[in-house]
């Protein structure tokens, strides 16, 4: 996993939220739900920035070969 990504992705959103008086907490209710967006904003940015798929980026913020083994295990419960 890219912690370093995901962390500077983090930073920039409370920068701005801050920087803006803006209260995440009341945007997001949850840190699971901050979380979540902080992990797909960065694989959307990753997309538009790079041009790139999805399997790729989520793979740069996941690991190699991580989307693969996503789809292997969706696919496999699917099929269950």
């Amino acid at each position: 996993m890219n912690t370093e990504l995901l962390n500077a992705v983090k930073d920039q959103i409370i920068n701005i939220a801050n920087e803006n008086g803006m209260i995440l907490k009341n945007e997001f209710g949850t840190v699971e739900n901050f979380q979540k967006f902080v992990f797909s904003l960065t694989i959307k940015m990753i997309m538009e920035i790079g041009n790139i798929s999805v399997e790729r980026a989520y793979d740069m913020v996941m690991g190699e070969g991580s989307f693969q083994n996503l789809s292997n295990d969706i696919w496999e419960q699917l099929n269950a």
